[in-house]
């Protein structure tokens, strides 16, 4: 194995932040559902006691108490009228937090999944971690491994078994094809489980394997609480008997239209295809992933990334709340715009960073979703949000801006359909270079300070152009020319402090990127730069307005004779393109 991949998976997330506020009920059948009417409510997750009764997050809240009838509910808090994922997401970043004492090399792929790259984070060091033998687990497969574990008579591969009912046991692994990574990568597990678990108080499942795909595949066959690991020599036997829609990246139209072509059930079997077939069908860069992917490869690295790549909120209105009326169109999007302007504020409070891309999706009875880009300059005036009322304000004003601007683009999307979908979405984040400037509130609130500041040239003739006292030399005299020689020594030290200093001075440390050109400025200048580039801006638009005032008017193309061409100096016609900016705030007649 080059590499090691471990996917860290949270088991029942939600009902375990729950079940945190309750404790009481920890060890009960327990689902969380959406909307306080259960014939309405959806559940978002079942606990694995919940599971063994025959409860499943297909059914409604009904349908769920019908089937267990001591079914404990915990409604996700509403707010705006919709779903409150607050909570939820914090305790996300809690487990990330956990996870992140180990390494940063983490990939957050989802609010209750991340992967880490384990490669460099293996010792050889093992004798500190007690492994739970009975809640780890290894991929077989009976063909190459008889030796270590016979399936018997298991009706369901893949198969995989408890290391504590393997013959050898540790040692067993360790006879694996590089199964000292594995025992190594095994002990890493365990002790992230037991860090999360101490940090936060949840538990989680975790897949071990050379990739992201097989890591993924792996986790979701023994849970909750439990590790697998996959040596290579299960890999092929692992991906056998995986279905189709069960491989990441295969879940929707291609993974049906791909078992729908080749009449295939797991995703072993297209093995049995040649390359140029799914080349031909696929193109080259999907046929070749596919290629790849039916034999246990995937190359795909873990990114590093702990924060989100976008924030997105949406609301479902299916049946007869479908919307139809501006009214209550506008209503909504404003609620939504609402949650991405207190996301975005909280984010960039605690990120320092602002998205650069806002879009609009919709989805109606008659159509597939469709999206719209929106300017999203209007995101830049999102504030970091620092709980106060103001902001509060001014971040509902931002709301209904975005959701005006929204509206405007239903219809041409849509027409007069009923809406059955509405989502808003922001991402690009860029980092937010405005947070070293300070905050302005502070600086308009804080008694003026007096900054003594020094003069360049004084500070450059006494620290960097101080030349130590030396003997005098001495003096050659040709013809009336006299010249003085000074050691070289001396003029290499001269030279160097005064290259030291300009490098000091020249440091951009204490500058920040203006976004409109692309220059670095310094802090305490980027008020006058940023003043120059609205005069700038205001200069163009007075010049195109006297350029549409001039454009109607016809040039006569004669030739003037010397009579008509003199005039008297300063008599000529003024340029009103180069008109001056001053001109343009004065209030005309």
């Amino acid at each position: 194995m080059d590499r090691i991949t471990l996917l860290i998976d949270m088991d029942c997330f939600y009902v375990q932040v729950e079940q945190k506020v309750h404790p009481e009920t920890v060890g009960l059948p327990c689902a969380v559902i959406q909307y306080t009417s259960l014939a309405a409510a959806s559940l978002v997750a079942v606990s694995y006691e919940a599971r063994e009764k025959g409860v499943t997050r297909s059914m409604n809240g009904d349908a769920a108490k019908n089937q267990c009838p001591d079914l404990l509910l915990f409604q996700v808090p509403m707010r705006r009228g919709k779903a409150d994922l607050t909570k939820y997401r914090d305790a996300s970043a809690e487990v990330i937090k956990s996870i992140s004492k180990f390494t940063s090399k983490i990939e957050r792929a989802s609010i209750d999944e991340a992967y880490i790259d384990a490669t460099d984070l293996l010792s050889s060091d093992t004798s500190e971690s007690t492994i739970s033998l009975e809640r780890s687990n290894v991929v077989v497969d009976p063909d190459s491994m008889k030796h270590l574990y016979d399936p018997g008579d298991l009706p369901n591969p893949p198969y995989s078994c408890s290391i504590n009912e393997i013959s050898g046991q540790m040692d067993a692994i360790e006879c694996l094809c590089d199964g000292r990574k594995l025992r190594q990568a095994l002990c890493l597990a365990q002790k992230i489980k037991d860090q999360i678990l101490a940090d936060t108080g949840f538990r989680c499942s975790i897949g071990v394997s050379s990739n992201r795909m097989l890591s993924k595949i792996a986790c979701s066959l023994n849970k909750p609480d439990k590790i697998t690991i996959v040596p290579l020599e299960s890999v092929q036997h692992l991906m056998n008997f995986t279905r189709v829609k069960k491989v990441p990246g295969l879940g929707g139209k291609l993974g049906k239209d791909l078992a729908l072509r080749f009449n295939l059930e797991f995703i072993g079997s297209l093995t049995a295809v040649p390359l140029p077939r799914l080349i031909e069908e696929y193109g080259e860069k999907t046929g070749a992933w596919l290629y790849e992917l039916c034999r246990g490869r995937d190359y795909q690295a873990v990114s590093t990334r702990t924060l989100v790549k976008s924030i997105a909120c949406s609301k479902n209105f299916l049946g007869k709340s479908a919307l139809k009326k501006d009214a209550e169109i506008l209503h909504w999007l404003t609620n939504l715009a609402g949650e991405i302007v207190e996301r975005v504020a909280i984010d960039r409070a605690n990120h320092n960073r602002l998205p650069t891309a806002l879009s609009l999706f919709l989805r109606s009875d008659q159509s597939d979703t469709r999206s719209r880009a929106l300017n999203p300059n209007i995101l830049a005036s999102i504030l970091p949000r620092s709980q106060q009322m103001e902001e509060e304000e001014t971040e509902a004003q931002i709301a209904r801006r975005i959701a005006e601007m929204a509206y405007g683009s239903v219809r041409s999307l849509i027409g007069t359909a009923a809406i059955t979908n509405i989502s808003l979405s922001v991402g690009k984040f860029k980092s937010d270079h405005s947070a070293a400037c300070g905050d302005v509130k502070k600086l308009l609130t804080e008694p003026p300070k007096l900054v003594e500041r020094e003069s360049f040239f004084r500070q450059f003739f006494e620290t960097g152009n101080q030349a130590e006292p030396s003997t005098p030399k001495k003096v050659a005299f040709e013809g009336s020319l006299h010249q003085a020689t000074e050691p070289k020594a001396q003029e290499e030290t001269k030279a160097s402090k005064e290259l030291v200093y300009f490098q000091r001075h020249n440091s951009t440390t204490e500058k920040v990127l203006c976004e409109e050109c692309g220059s670095y400025v310094l802090v305490h200048l980027m008020p006058e730069h940023r003043d120059f580039h609205f005069a700038r801006r205001v200069q163009q638009e007075w010049n195109r307005e006297v350029n549409r005032t001039l454009q109607p008017l016809q040039v006569k193309k004669e030739t003037r004779t010397i009579r008509e061409t003199k005039r008297g100096r300063g008599r000529g016609k003024r340029d009103l393109g180069l008109a001056k900016i001053d001109t343009f705030f004065l209030k005309r007649d």
